[in-house]
């Protein structure tokens, strides 16, 4: 309540101001949260790479235990990694950049802290 207080707009605490979640007569659910504005590959993308960074993360860099991990073949992981420029350094980072497809073929940059503060 006092951080609610402290970080008021008003005089007045409001529920937003203390951040509650608003429970459903199902319980809500983690795919809820994904936007559905940025379409099917970019969140896809978003997933693969923070499972591996986070994969890699448990694993403390080893690859092969990070494949076991996900339960998936060790040269996936370093694909993904290469196609999503995931570093030694990154992995230790946020999730960072990665290649999102244009409507002409083509692909640019996207930063994806830049696409998950957007929703």
């Amino acid at each position: 309540m006092e951080r609610a207080a402290v970080l008021a707009k008003s005089g007045i605490v409001d529920a937003p101001d203390i951040q509650l979640r608003s429970v459903s007569r199902g319980e809500a659910d983690w795919t809820d949260q994904i936007p559905l504005s940025h379409g099917w590959r970019t969140n896809l993308a978003l997933a693969e790479k923070a499972m591996i960074v986070r994969a890699l993360r448990v694993a403390a860099g080893n690859k092969s235990r990070a494949a076991e991990i996900l339960a998936v073949h060790r040269r996936l992981v370093y694909e993904k990694m290469r196609e999503y420029e995931i570093n030694e350094n990154q992995r230790k980072a946020k999730i960072g950049l990665f290649l999102r497809s244009r409507g002409d073929g083509g692909q640019k940059r996207c930063d994806v802290g830049k696409l998950l503060r957007q929703r």
